[in-house]
């Protein structure tokens, strides 16, 4: 029988698991090892976000699940000269290589905005390490609005040879002060395509918790029926 697991992590990441399979041998009720595959989701203060204005820099990184100074992933970040063009940059010249889903028209990069349910992947978009959410001259770009949307990103180990690639999206608004507003991340750890907005499922968490309790229901009940035996 096929399931799939949930857990939080003690960072606050969530971790969705797919398809353990239950064992019931003896007196314990156990899971089998679960494929490694996961979609590793990390809110931002609980979902609320981080607002990063002008002359601010904040970094977050979808592996680690950290957002702040020091080291990070990818950087969002608003140039001295450009105070009115936020950046989302990654961290390049390194391995892994993390990049954005972007745009190369002839003067620069430019994220592109992604509805939620859109399919991150190695597709007809290509990823860049530095793009800009201020392309206000067409849709599908970042305008100061307020919005949320999702911009996409890529994570790339051992580029040149033997690489492999995750995929993962980062949740923001572009807001009407030109301010820029984190709200979370995610990426599939099984290098396969993820739908901007996918989190690990709840649900799923509260119907493998259902199923164990009915497991180990029936068996107690098997055991009690053992000991009444004459």
């Amino acid at each position: 029988m096929r399931s799939k697991k949930f857990s939080i992590a003690r960072t606050g990441r969530k971790r969705w698991r797919k398809s353990p399979v239950l064992l019931l041998s003896g007196p314990l009720l156990a899971a089998a090892p679960a494929a490694s595959a996961a979609i590793i989701y990390t809110p931002v203060n609980g979902g609320s976000g981080l607002t990063v204005g002008a002359e601010d820099l904040v970094g977050f990184s979808p592996l680690t699940g950290t957002v702040g100074g020091g080291p990070q992933d990818f950087y969002l970040f608003f140039q001295a000269q450009y105070l009115t063009r936020p950046a989302l940059v990654g961290k390049g010249y390194s391995n892994p290589l993390f990049l954005i889903q972007a745009d190369h028209n002839p003067n620069n990069f430019y994220a592109f905005k992604h509805a939620a349910g859109y399919s991150i992947s190695a597709g007809y978009l290509s990823f860049y390490q530095t793009s800009y959410l201020n392309q206000t001259l067409n849709t599908g770009y970042w305008q100061p609005d307020g919005s949320k949307a999702y911009a996409g990103l890529e994570f790339v180990t051992n580029p040149g040879g033997g690489q492999t690639v995750q995929f993962g999206w980062v949740e923001l608004s572009y807001n009407v002060d030109r301010t820029v507003t984190l709200y979370g991340f995610a990426y599939d750890n099984s290098g396969a395509a993820i739908a901007a907005g996918a989190v690990p499922e709840p649900a799923e968490d509260a119907a493998l918790g259902a199923l164990l309790a009915g497991c180990a229901a029936a068996y107690a009940a098997r055991r009690r029926r053992r000991i009444q035996a004459p």
